[in-house]
């Protein structure tokens, strides 16, 4: 049986519940009450249908207590009908095990059952037909025991009443396949079933008729089963099968002629009956409800895939700017879309049916063909796995003209993962190479303008290197006989020839600055591209030994000078003499540019991974528009300008330069009139 859904949540409300229980102490009355005259026995137990359908339609959590309330239930429905208390008792507690074991091995435990398919007939039918069985031994026992009635005759009636009932009752509470919109397509057909079934029904059991007539009902019900829901066939079975137990009851129909079948027979014939109804017509409207519903799936799924076809088409047709061709495993062309005729400038009839390599140029065809591998394989190469492979190919187009296009073959696997065809989908690159070519012409240019500005700066950095050095030699001699000009040993001077010495040697020290500086630079920039010797020193020596160089410059100012150092070492991997010049030329712009009554500060410390150097002064600032500018060549601000401090302006760009090339980094934070400070960062080592 399938499951229901609602497995864990399965209860009918109170009242419900209370109605199926009344209606199965009714019942229970009524059989014993209108038993077949002649008999004992009642031709038919609807109440152990009920009472199995009340269990089916509740979670078993609820069956215990369900249960316990069937046996005296059904005890009481044997008294009121006028059987003895004892047997009364016994065949409460008998009919109250019946439902429960029949409802157990139905599956109820697990879920409520359904009637859906031909297996789940099969095991209703099965487990009906055991249960009243067993009940039939039970009570052949029971009215051995207890009373002297005949057992077999007994066992033999009461299984075929309860098995009659459950076949015919329980069917009511299984669920079926819901039919909503059958009434709108067969409402005649049905309607004419069900008044024709209850007209036929009613004459054919009705006083006087003979018994070839009895089986007339059973064709009306099979056409149910053609025209109706499962659903509502069960109830037109436990419909007819009430109203034929009613009427036998009553020696109504051809069961009920007292004089030509006698008790037991009239009970066997009506037990029989309904068992017909059941096994003959329940089959069949579940084959048909079955057949229905997937004719349904069908008719879903083939609108669907019409539904796609149409969108797979309209997106093919739509899609002019790419080329989509099919092919079978042949290599022959089998579909092609606008796109491909644009692209190729013929129609899909002269496409359709032709080789694919055919649209292929035949150079590029010779160009990647291997041996002994034809052109189908050529241009089909490295797809068998089924992932599409993308290449650049040359087309030929219709007027002989050729294409460059991208494709990006697939092929289409069957279930062997054989080649079930090929799928071609390219678009037109011809200008995209075209562009793709003239970029990396222009990138190979641009490459080679590259490496001749770099060698015209090496030669450059090598001629300003030479040419320092050149100059250095005699403006070294100029000052040296300048210096002795000055201190009179060409012979004495008078004051205008001393001013007059004493502005050139001013002038030479500037020059020859100039010339150190140029020299530095080039080093450092030299330096860049060569592997320089680097080892850990601790910052705090490179700062004493440069600050042991600049004290004659601070000597003589008035200056307030301010040294903060860690007391833990700050190492890092650097070229000492080059740190030393760092420090040296920041001190000395602080103290160049700082008035008389300053202060000069110098602070080194570590934070994180970093160690961190700052050189402040209380100087003239410089302005916040020219410190973008502050370290490029020859640049000077206009606070020192002003102040007539003389420089070169290549000081902050060598220290930028040893800075970057140690791997850290310099910023400067400054306000005209308003001092200096500039930070320096390097990485610990």
């Amino acid at each position: 049986m399938h499951a229901s859904p609602d497995d864990h949540a399965r209860r009918v409300p109170a009242l419900a519940a209370a109605g199926l229980l009344g209606l199965v102490f009714a019942l229970g009355v009524l059989s014993v009450r209108f038993a077949v005259p002649g008999t004992e026995v009642a031709a038919w137990w609807p109440a152990s249908g009920v009472g199995a359908g009340l269990l089916l339609l509740h979670d078993r959590r609820y069956w215990p207590l369900l249960v316990a309330l069937l046996v005296p239930i059904a005890a009481a429905a044997n008294i009121v009908g006028g059987r003895p208390v004892p047997l009364s008792l016994v065949y409460g507690v008998v009919n109250a095990a019946e439902v429960l074991a029949f409802c157990v091995a139905l599956g109820g435990l697990r879920a409520r059952p359904s009637l859906v398919t031909g297996e789940d007939f099969r095991r209703l039918l099965v487990t009906g037909l055991a249960t009243g069985l067993g009940i039939g031994v039970v009570a052949g026992l029971v009215v051995a025991v207890m009373t002297e009635g005949d057992p077999w005759s007994t066992a033999r009636s009461v299984a075929a009443s309860h098995s009659a009932a459950l076949l015919a009752v329980v069917p009511v509470f299984l669920r079926s396949t819901p039919a909503p919109d059958l009434l709108d397509h067969r409402r005649r057909a049905v309607v004419a079933q069900l008044l024709l079934t209850a007209i036929v029904s009613a004459v054919v059991f009705a006083p006087g008729q003979v018994l070839p007539l009895t089986f007339l009902v059973v064709p009306l019900v099979v056409w149910g089963a053609a025209v109706l829901p499962v659903r509502w066939l069960t109830w037109q079975i436990l419909a007819v099968s009430t109203g034929v137990t009613l009427m036998t009851s009553e020696a109504g129909g051809p069961f009920g002629a007292p004089d030509s079948i006698d008790a037991q027979m009239r009970g066997a014939m009506v037990q029989l009956f309904i068992v017909t109804l059941v096994v003959v017509a329940l089959p069949l409207a579940i084959a048909v409800q079955q057949r229905r519903s997937a004719l349904d799936e069908a008719r879903s799924a083939a609108s669907a895939l019409r539904r796609e076809r149409e969108l797979t088409s309209a997106v093919l047709n739509s899609a002019t700017d790419t080329a989509i061709i099919g092919a079978d495993p042949d290599g022959v062309v089998t579909y092609a879309n606008p796109g491909a005729e644009s692209l190729l400038a013929r129609p899909s009839t002269g496409l359709v049916g032709t080789p694919l390599a055919s649209i292929y140029a035949p150079e590029a065809l010779h160009a990647r063909r291997e041996p002994d591998v034809d052109d189908l394989a050529t241009v089909t190469r490295s797809v068998a796995d089924g992932d599409p492979v993308r290449q650049d190919w040359c087309w030929l187009r219709g007027d002989g003209t050729q294409v460059t296009v991208n494709v990006a073959t697939t092929a289409l696997l069957d279930d062997e993962a054989r080649p079930a065809g090929y799928l071609v989908v390219a678009h037109d690159v011809s200008e995209r190479r075209a562009a793709e070519r003239v970029l990396r012409a222009a990138l190979d240019r641009e490459q080679q303008a590259v490496e001749r500005l770099e060698e015209l700066d090496r030669e450059k950095s090598e001629f300003v290197s030479s040419v320092s050095h050149e100059l250095r030699t005699p403006m070294t001699s100029v000052l040296g006989f300048t210096q002795l000009l000055g201190s009179g040993a060409g012979g004495s001077l008078n004051e205008r020839q001393r001013d007059m010495v004493g502005r050139i040697e001013r002038s030479g020290h500037r020059l020859l600055g100039l010339i150190e500086n140029i020299l530095s630079l080039s080093r450092v920039e030299s330096q860049r591209e060569s592997e320089a010797a680097v080892a850990p020193c601790d910052l705090r020596e490179v700062v004493g030994a440069a600050l042991e160089e600049t004290e004659e410059l601070v000597r003589p100012r008035d200056l307030t000078l301010r040294t903060a150092l860690p007391a833990d070492p700050a190492v890092v991997r650097c070229e000492r003499d080059q740190l030393e010049r760092v420090v040296i030329n920041l001190v000395s712009n602080a103290v160049k540019f700082t008035p008389d009554g300053g202060r000069v500060g110098l602070d080194l410390t570590v934070s994180g991974d970093e160690a961190v150097l700052r050189v402040s002064d209380t100087g003239v600032g410089i302005p916040e528009a020219e410190q973008k500018r502050l370290f490029e060549s020859f640049f000077r601000a206009s606070t020192a300008l002003n102040a007539g401090v003389q420089g070169t302006g290549l000081g902050l760009t060598i220290v930028r330069s040893i800075v970057e090339r140690h791997g850290g980094t310099i910023s400067v934070r400054s306000a005209e009139g308003a001092g200096t400070t500039f930070e320096v960062r390097l990485p610990l080592g």
